[in-house]
């Protein structure tokens, strides 16, 4: 059903009383709250209140589910928040989810490090709340802070990525579920809203990155910072996500590379967890470079998953801007919608090997994001590290439209078995794919009535933590919730005009943001991916 049986949650009116100070003699502390299961799994956030040893939060959020009952553990720990991300422990206390809830106004002593008294932490009241739990979620994020990364003078071109580990490997290596568009000339900016599912994420406490890049017209979109959150903390009550990059961290004078904030957000019925049974995409080729002495190119494009072709397009004679017949993928032959696959364009020769011009991996789920930024560098591996080089040209993609419904016969096409490659027939030109149109059959793109395919759900992991969670989620639910959290910020901020023009400043949150939590530093040099 779309509908899942409602859940329990509780919000919780609190705040901190004489607050240890963290910040040297003059300094006050910068207080926020994270709340964590028995496992370690922080689960509930308050946001960052600046300068304040008395501070009183906004309402936070407890999913009594997620907690493990209401006799649930919980450890209640006050930080204090440092640009760094290196943020103080101003003192902590063990209690479970019924104490915190029915002892109302009792003052819960704080416990510091070295085991020495460090204020109160005080629950004024608590809302008891019965609703489902939203599928999905249309974010808009802000930046403000970033590094000035186009040179002295230069601002950056700002995109945000989010990334997820697989649901059933939360150890497997991350892959794109979620990006903006790129704003220019920004050091602050918001970008426009993007929907983030659930299911894709891995369950709102699997931990996920928000990484941001500067926008490049070459293709090569220099990595700025990540952040490690997970979707609770995003729609928590204002989330400052510091953005750090490790090749950076520990050198002089360096902080961070900025601070994602989010300006608002609203549940909603998740559509990009749909899986289509295929793609039909239109792709040209666009500056590719020339190959054939004093001519031009005669390109066509091979796509495969591993080893294997999935789609070889026809040659297009001397054109280095050619546009390709459109073709379908099928996306179980492309091994889902997060497999990488591989696009190489080559060079067809008559009487030679087709020399590669370029090539680039990325998946059907940023194909299907490609209106987000349609344009993909191809790179010419035996050159990329030699001075200067940038690109061997670009794919630019004009249609990736999802086709629902049982998959088409295909009359044994792609080009495949073909084994060697490519198939030169007699004039030398491989076989012109009998011109089918990109098979849409009839349906329309449907993303209407097709439920957004939950599989069989694994119980929502998480990470890297200890022991998997009691209670595992019931079915997720589509469909009717109650609109965006009662205590949440209105729809946000007059003041944005339509998504992104440049640079309004974002949502100001008083300062810069927390790292919640802060997941341990992942994977040292991730390859900057699928701009």
């Amino acid at each position: 059903s779309n509908m899942q049986a409602p859940s329990l949650f509780y919000k919780l009116h609190c705040n901190g009383v004489k607050l240890a100070k963290k910040d040297g003699l003059f300094g006050k502390s910068d207080p926020f709250v994270v709340i964590t299961t028995s496992d370690k799994v922080p689960f509930a956030f308050s946001e960052v209140i600046k300068d304040n040893l008395n501070p009183f939060w906004k309402p936070i959020e407890i999913d009594v589910e997620r907690a493990g009952g209401m006799q649930g553990r919980l450890i209640v720990s006050v930080s204090d928040y440092d640009s760094d991300g290196k943020h103080d422990l101003i003192g902590s206390f063990n209690t479970t989810v019924h104490e915190l809830v029915t002892a109302v106004r009792k003052e819960h002593q704080l416990i510091d490090a070295r085991g020495k008294k460090s204020g109160k932490f005080v629950v004024t009241k608590a809302d008891q709340e019965q609703k489902p739990r939203p599928l999905a979620f249309d974010v808009t994020f802000a930046v403000e802070g970033l590094p000035r990364m186009d040179g002295i003078t230069g601002k950056s071109d700002p995109f945000l990525q989010v990334y997820a580990h697989p649901r059933n490997n939360p150890k497997g290596p991350v892959h794109l579920i979620a990006m903006t568009k790129y704003v220019k000339n920004a050091c602050s900016c918001s970008w426009e809203p993007i929907q983030i599912a659930e299911e894709l994420c891995g369950g709102y406490d699997a931990p996920i990155s928000v990484r941001v890049f500067d926008y490049d017209g070459d293709g090569t979109h220099d990595f700025i910072g990540e952040a490690k959150t997970t979707l609770r903390e995003i729609v928590s009550a204002g989330p400052w996500l510091t953005l750090f990059d490790s090749k950076r961290k520990g050198t002089m004078g360096y902080k961070n590379s900025g601070v994602v904030t989010v300006g608002r957000f609203h549940a909603t019925a998740p559509t990009v967890n749909a899986v289509p049974t295929s793609f039909s995409v239109s792709v040209k080729g666009h500056k590719l470079t020339k190959k054939d002495l004093g001519g031009k190119s005669d390109p066509y494009l091979v796509v495969k998953s591993g080893s294997r072709v999935i789609h070889k397009t026809d040659v297009i004679k001397q054109d280095i801007e050619p546009v390709w017949p459109s073709f379908t993928l099928d996306v179980a032959q492309c091994g889902g919608m997060d497999a990488d696959i591989t696009w190489e364009v080559y060079d067809w020769d008559k009487h030679t090997k087709d020399d590669l011009i370029g090539k680039t991996g990325f998946t059907l789920r940023r194909l299907s994001l490609f209106e987000k930024n349609p344009v993909i560098r191809l790179v010419d591996d035996k050159i990329k590290n030699s001075l200067g080089y940038k690109n061997s040209g670009f794919l630019v993609f004009t249609a990736a439209t999802p086709n629902f419904g049982p998959p088409q016969a295909q009359q044994g096409y792609p080009g495949q078995a073909q084994g060697g490659y490519p198939p030169q027939q007699a004039g030398g030109y491989p076989p012109q794919q009998g011109g089918y149109p990109p098979q849409q059959g009839g349906y329309p793109p449907q993303q209407g009535g097709y439920p957004p395919q939950q599989g069989g759900y694994a119980p929502p992991q998480q990470g890297g933590y200890a022991p998997p969670q009691q209670g595992g989620y019931a079915p997720p639910q589509q469909g009717g919730y109650a609109p965006p959290q009662g205590g949440y910020a209105p729809p946000q901020q007059g003041g944005y005009a339509p998504p992104q023009q440049g640079g309004y400043a974002p949502p100001q949150q008083g300062g810069y943001p927390p790292q919640q939590g802060g997941y341990p530093p992942q994977q040292g040099g991730y390859p900057p991916q699928q701009g």
